[in-house]
C-alpha cells in the first residue's frame, strides 16, 4: 500500500520536510517512490510547494494521505476542505484531577434502581458492622469481670430448670434459690 507522507531534512532546530510517495511499511527516512512537493514550516510565510498532478495521480491511483499531509493538501486546494483531519492529535487528560470531581459524573450515568441496590447494601453493611462491635464489647466486658460477676450474670442470663422461669422472681424465691 502506498503512501504521502512528510520525510524530514534539513538541521537540527530548523526542520523541512519532503512530501514523498512511499511504501507504507518503509522506513520514515527509507527510500521513496516520487517526491511530489516540499514544506518548510520554521521560514517565515511556512512555504508549502506541491506538484498537485502528481499529488492528484498518486491519489487517484489509491495512496492514501497522512493526516498532516491531508491538512497541508486541503491547504493547498488539491482536496476538499470536508476531508480535513481535525483532531488527529488528542494529548492524554491529566490524572491529576480530583476524585471528588469525578465521582459526580459516574453517579449521574448509573441508574436509580442500581443507587438504591447500593444504598440498601450499605445500610447491611452498617448494621452488620455495629452488630460485630456490641458483640466484640460484650466480649470485653465479659473478660474484665471478676469471677462472681460471672456466676450472677450466667444465673440472670439463663436459668438452669423451665420450672425457674414459670416462677415470678420475688425476694422469697431467691432467697430460696440461693
Amino acid at each position: 500500500m502506498l503512501v504521502i507522507r512528510l520525510t524530514r531534512t534539513g538541521k537540527a532546530h530548523d526542520p523541512h520536510y519532503r512530501i514523498v510517495v512511499q511504501e507504507k511499511r518503509s522506513k520514515l527516512n527509507g527510500k521513496s517512490i516520487d517526491i511530489v512537493g516540499h514544506y518548510h514550516p520554521a521560514h517565515p510565510g511556512k512555504q508549502l510547494v506541491v506538484d498537485q498532478d502528481k499529488v492528484r495521480m498518486w491519489l487517484a491511483k489509491g495512496a492514501q494521505s497522512s493526516d498532516t499531509v491531508t491538512n497541508l493538501l486541503v491547504k493547498v486546494g488539491v482536496l476538499d476542505a470536508s476531508k480535513k483531519v481535525h483532531n488527529f492529535y488528542t494529548p492524554k487528560p491529566k490524572e491529576d484531577a480530583p476524585a471528588a470531581e469525578k465521582a459526580p459524573a459516574v453517579a449521574a450515568e448509573v441508574p436509580e434502581e442500581v443507587m438504591e441496590e447500593a444504598a440498601v447494601a450499605e445500610e447491611v453493611a452498617v448494621a452488620e458492622e455495629a452488630a460485630t462491635e456490641t458483640e466484640a464489647e460484650e466480649d470485653v466486658t465479659a473478660e474484665e469481670a471478676t469471677p462472681e460477676e460471672d456466676t450472677k450474670e450466667e444465673d440472670a442470663a439463663a436459668p438452669a430448670d423451665d420450672t425457674e422461669v414459670a416462677e415470678e422472681a420475688t425476694p422469697e424465691t431467691e432467697e430460696k434459690v440461693a
